[in-house]
């Protein structure tokens, strides 16, 4: 058995926006973001980046969320839910959504969506998050049991944050399923994505037709993200209006920004953790880790409240996380 002795240090990072006031796009009801890494495809479950996963969400649909305010799962393309049994969930389908080709969203979608994702040939990283599922009853067009290969904890934590939509129809008809995100993506979320270029950038826009959920909003018209690898071409972008927002800039640039006419800083709460995990089981030539005195003297050595300050970008984040987890600092 493995042994690791593990130091929390951060519970929870800060993400940091920057908007100008005077969006030189207000006309146009456009938002644009400096984007730091290109990507040729918004599907997250062939290419899991940060950034494809900050747009992927507002454009795909799941069947639950999670209401992180009031810590509580609510209805997204699913109206209800239950626990059958210890292995078993069972969904009673919305039957007003359809995706964004237009094709009507049922049952099949949410079993193909599923088998596919749990299909031994298809390759994707971090499989092990969907081949828990057995199996997806279809009861009827609009009410479906997901059917786990044993009891799962997290099976509804799942259900809300992973399994993103597929249109059933429109990927059953490509070639190559992995270029879903690439030339057809459509699915039943707010904003659907209406031009694609590793070069050029990514547009998205409001989806008329969107099922009109109360956790998922659409309040600018259009979403253009631009891509611009190097910091200081997008703060000289953000200084002249050529784009209104940049975002996971660092604490340093956080403090330089603060308090700039015409700029806005907004820290918020992320899921980030961070740790340090020490070499218990003497793996390594430093034997002196095997010794529990020495690695709780590392643990109580480390000043979690500077670290917290120095890398979480916007003072007042770092006073919220001293605040909501006392123990991280």
């Amino acid at each position: 058995m493995k042994k690791t002795m593990t130091s929390m240090l951060v519970l929870s990072a800060a993400m940091a926006l920057f908007t100008a006031p005077a969006l030189a796009q207000k006309s146009k009801d456009t938002l644009r973001i400096a984007i730091n890494d290109p990507f040729s495809t918004l599907d997250s479950y062939h290419f899991p980046q940060d950034e494809v996963g900050y747009f992927t969400r507002s454009m795909y649909g799941t069947l639950i969320g999670f209401d992180e305010h009031n810590q509580k799962f609510v209805p997204m393309l699913a109206k209800a839910w239950r626990r059958v049994n210890p292995t078993t969930l069972e969904f009673d389908l919305r039957d007003d959504v359809v995706f964004h080709s237009g094709n009507k969203f049922t049952s099949e979608d949410v079993r193909h969506t599923l088998e596919y994702l749990g299909d031994p040939k298809v390759r994707i990283r971090f499989k092990s998050r969907y081949t828990w599922v057995k199996e997806v009853k279809i009861l009827g067009p609009y009410k479906l049991q997901i059917v786990g290969k044993e009891p799962q904890s997290t099976d509804l934590s799942s259900v809300a944050y992973r399994f993103r939509m597929y249109d059933s129809k429109v990927h059953k008809s490509l070639e190559d399923k992995s270029s879903y995100g690439r030339v057809s993506a459509s699915s039943t979320g707010p904003y659907r994505m209406v031009f694609l270029d590793r070069k050029k950038g990514m547009t998205m826009e409001r989806f008329d037709k969107f099922h009109g959920s109360p956790y998922k909003r659409s309040p600018i018209k259009r979403i253009h993200a631009i891509w611009m690898p190097d910091r200081q071409t997008q703060l000289a972008q953000l200084f002249t209006g050529g784009v209104e927002s940049l975002r996971n800039i660092t604490a340093d640039t956080a403090k330089s920004l603060k308090g700039r006419p015409g700029i806005v800083v907004t820290p918020s709460e992320s899921k980030q953790i961070m740790y340090l995990t020490m070499d218990a089981a003497g793996r390594s030539e430093n034997k002196a880790l095997t010794d529990i005195r020495v690695r709780q003297a590392i643990i109580k050595s480390i000043n979690r409240k500077e670290l917290v300050h120095t890398f979480v970008a916007g003072g007042e984040a770092a006073d919220m996380i001293a605040k909501m987890f006392p123990e991280a600092v």
